[in-house]
C-alpha cells in the first residue's frame, strides 16, 4: 500500500475491536487497504459476529470509540442504524486539539 510520502510499501493495516471493561479482542483481522474510512462496518459486523455464536440475542447499546480515520457519515449512520452508540472524533476536532500546546 502507498505510505504517507506516496511510496508503495508492503504494509497491512491491523483492525481490532477490544472490550474496554475486561480487554478481551471481540474481533481482529488485517487489510491492506491503507485508511481506515471502510473498516469500522466489516470490524463491526465481524464483532456481532462472534458475540452471535455466545449470546442467544445479542446485547444492545454497546458504545463505539474510534478514532478520526474511522469518520465518515457511512460509518457514523451505520452505528446509528445498528443500535451502537458511537462516539468517532471528527477530523477538524482532530486538527483543532493537535494545536493546543500541552504544559
Amino acid at each position: 500500500m502507498k505510505n504517507k510520502k506516496g511510496k508503495w510499501e508492503f504494509d497491512y493495516n491491523g483492525q481490532i475491536a477490544v472490550d474496554d471493561y475486561k480487554g478481551i479482542i471481540l474481533a481482529s483481522y488485517i487489510t491492506n487497504n491503507s485508511t481506515d474510512y471502510y473498516e469500522l462496518i466489516p470490524l463491526m459486523e465481524q464483532v456481532q459476529s462472534n458475540l452471535s455464536e455466545i449470546y442467544d440475542e445479542t446485547p444492545v447499546n454497546y458504545q463505539v470509540r474510534a478514532d478520526n480515520g474511522y469518520s465518515t457519515d457511512m460509518n457514523t449512520e451505520y452505528l446509528e442504524q445498528n443500535g451502537f452508540d458511537g462516539y468517532i472524533s471528527s477530523r477538524k476536532l482532530s486538527r483543532e486539539q493537535k494545536k493546543i500546546q500541552f504544559i
